[in-house]
């Protein structure tokens, strides 16, 4: 009987559908010793990324790592990373945001990093509401025998 409620109650209410535009990617980019890499992601405002990255290799698998923006402008701030880190930002613009990794303190061995990292908008798009007839909750009322069964009465009040 509960299941039923249950149901009748799914039915009845707004649904929400999440069309989420992720897609999950892997580089791996070598770092030679005294030298930068950087990748390029070419955003649209309003698009997120979210990544994380390993790094191995040399003494300490260590990295110098910071993001900047189309303008150059440093949106995560250059710092020291060990071992891996997991960071996110939200383009504010369009254009290439650019991902920096630095190995040039480093004058011997060279770094590996692996890049795990998404990018995407998330958004909520209502679908249609099922149509209200304004009437009874017919299986409801069927199997509670009344329109005026409590059980009637309060999922009425859900759907309205």
């Amino acid at each position: 009987m509960k299941s039923i409620i249950l149901i009748i109650t799914l039915l009845t209410l707004p649904i929400i559908q999440v069309l989420p535009s992720f897609a999950e990617q892997v580089e791996t980019i070598a770092v030679p010793s005294g030298n930068m890499r950087n990748l390029e992601f070419d955003l649209v405002a309003g698009e997120n990324f979210i990544g994380s990255f390993t790094v191995s290799g040399g003494v300490g698998n260590d990295i110098k790592f910071w993001v900047s923006n189309p303008q150059g402008k440093q949106i995560i701030l250059q710092q020291d990373v060990t071992k891996g880190k997991s960071f996110s930002f939200i383009a504010d613009q369009n254009g290439p945001y650019t991902l920096f990794f630095d190995n040039s303190f480093e004058m011997e061995l060279p770094k590996k990093i692996t890049l795990t990292y998404e990018t995407g908008t998330q958004e909520s798009e209502p679908l249609p509401e099922l149509p209200n007839t304004g009437g009874g909750c017919l299986i409801a009322t069927a199997i509670f025998g009344s329109e005026l069964a409590p059980q009637v009465q309060f999922l009425r009040e859900i759907r309205d």
